[in-house]
């Protein structure tokens, strides 16, 4: 919504219907139409050339984020 207001210069139908949206129906079905109207299309995955990490550290650093993430989702239950 609000790439919409700057691009616009204050809105639009399109932004106004997802202010309604978001107003009245919440985050969830706002977020649900503009995927709708917007389908996600993930970039490819390249690695930095210039980046040689040594055997073993990418699957440690895999490992780390996932025990942080775990360990931040048993905090917030």
């Amino acid at each position: 919504m609000r790439q919409e207001v700057l691009d616009t210069g204050g809105g639009g139908p399109t932004l106004m219907r997802g202010r309604a949206l978001f107003m009245f129906k919440g985050m969830a079905v706002w977020m649900k139409s503009v995927t709708e109207a917007f389908p996600f299309s993930p970039l490819p995955v390249t690695r930095p050339s210039g980046l040689n990490l040594p055997v073993g550290l990418e699957q440690n650093l895999i490992v780390i984020v996932a025990a942080m993430a775990i360990a931040t989702a048993e905090v917030m239950a």
